[in-house]
């Protein structure tokens, strides 16, 4: 059966028709309930976040600062241990040839970065640091500030291409 144009285009013109009346109620809350559910399914992934265990922590992007509490180990093959967590420095070649700029260690000298943490073995000390759960890149020591946000002082290696205004940097 043959369909008069007239009609086919009625048709055409209703189906539109309820189409955006459709979109404009029903439709738009589907949309609605859908991008909800979207950020449900997003927060749920975020929950694969560390749990808290009570220490103060703040986020910087995909970082996680966090002060840790307790008596300082030095570890073989490691930098030092605290609180589970090994506690990297930086690489020997810069520790062991940069002045501290503080006397972390409180004897009265401010000696190499190595000499100033290996003074705090066995000390009870509070670390800020930046983790991923495993190892804390140190920030601060007893709220003294160890390095700055950004790349550490050492970035570049130790033949001079570091930053420029730290040691191993070039002037």
């Amino acid at each position: 059966m043959a369909l008069n144009p007239k009609l086919t285009t009625l048709f055409v013109v209703i189906a539109v028709l309820g189409t955006v009346a459709a979109l404009a109620t029903g439709g738009v809350t589907g949309q609605t309930q859908a991008g909800v559910t979207a950020q449900q399914t997003t927060d749920e992934e975020q929950t694969d976040q560390p749990e808290d265990d009570g220490g103060d922590h703040a986020s910087e992007g995909n970082e996680t600062i966090r002060t840790v509490n307790g008596t300082l180990e030095s570890s073989g093959g490691e930098d030092y241990r605290l609180d589970g967590l090994v506690i990297d420095i930086g690489p020997e070649w810069y520790t062991s040839n940069t002045t501290a700029d503080t006397d972390f260690d409180g004897d009265g000298t401010t000696e190499t970065i190595r000499s100033e943490f290996d003074g705090l073995v066995g000390e009870e000390v509070t670390l800020t640091v930046e983790t991923d759960g495993e190892e804390g890149d140190v920030r601060a020591v007893n709220d003294h500030q160890y390095r700055e946000q950004g790349p550490p002082p050492w970035a570049g290696g130790p033949h001079g291409n570091g930053p420029p205004d730290h040691a191993g940097g070039r002037s």
